[in-house]
C-alpha cells in the first residue's frame, strides 16, 4: 500500500499531492504548487517583459548554436503543436504573412517555377522533382539563354522536352530553359534545342 504525501500550498491554501509541486535543486519541494509557480512566472514575464526579452537576446547571442539545435529538436518532435501554432499564427497576421510570401518569392523566382512544376507533376503522377537550384544551375549552364531563339534579355521558362502531358519525368534531365514565346510556340511537342 502506497502512502500519499500531502503539502500546504503557500500561495492558494490548498492541500495538494508532493508530485504537484516543482522540486528544488536540493530535492525539496518548492513552497507553492505548480499551478501557482506559473502563474507567478507568467506575471513576472508580463510586468518585466523588456528585462526578460534582454536576458533571453544576451543568453542565445553567447550561444546561438545551442538554441538553434534545441529549437529544431522541439520542432521535429512536436509537429502537431508547430502545426497549430504555425497555422494560428498565419490567421491573426494574415496580411504579414502574405506580404512575407511575396517578397519570398520575389527573392526566390527559381523555386517557384520549380514549385509549379513539381505540382504539376505530382498531379498528372508521371514523378520526379526539380529544385530550385538544379533549375538555377541548368539556366547557368546555358548562360541565360533561351535554347530556341538564342536570346539573353528575356525571362526564361521551365519546358519539358518530353511534355508532362505525354507522360515525360519532372527531372533536370527532362528539362531546358524556354523564353515565353518559344515555350508556348513549342506547346505540347516533344523538340529537343539542347543539341
Amino acid at each position: 500500500m502506497t502512502t500519499i504525501i500531502t503539502k500546504l500550498c503557500k500561495k492558494c491554501s490548498a492541500d495538494k499531492k508532493d508530485t504537484e509541486f516543482y522540486k528544488r535543486s536540493n530535492g525539496s519541494l518548492q513552497d507553492c504548487c505548480k499551478k501557482c509557480f506559473l502563474k507567478r512566472c507568467s506575471k513576472y514575464q508580463k510586468d518585466n517583459k523588456d528585462g526578460v526579452n534582454k536576458r533571453a537576446r544576451n543568453r542565445y547571442r553567447k550561444n546561438p548554436e545551442k538554441y538553434k539545435s534545441q529549437s529544431s529538436e522541439w520542432y521535429k518532435s512536436h509537429p502537431d503543436i508547430r502545426k497549430v501554432v504555425n497555422s494560428t499564427y498565419r490567421e491573426k497576421n494574415l496580411d504579414k504573412t502574405k506580404q512575407w510570401i511575396k517578397d519570398w518569392e520575389k527573392r526566390n523566382p527559381e523555386k517557384v517555377i520549380a514549385k509549379g512544376q513539381n505540382y504539376r507533376a505530382r498531379k498528372a503522377a508521371v514523378g520526379g522533382k526539380i529544385s530550385g537550384n538544379e533549375w538555377k544551375e541548368l539556366k547557368e549552364k546555358y548562360k541565360n539563354t533561351c535554347l530556341c531563339c538564342k536570346r539573353t534579355n528575356v525571362k526564361l521558362e521551365l519546358d519539358h522536352i518530353i511534355p508532362i502531358s505525354k507522360n515525360g519525368r519532372n527531372v533536370i534531365e527532362n528539362a531546358q530553359p524556354l523564353c515565353r514565346s518559344c515555350n508556348a510556340k513549342k506547346n505540347a511537342k516533344m523538340i529537343d534545342y539542347r543539341k
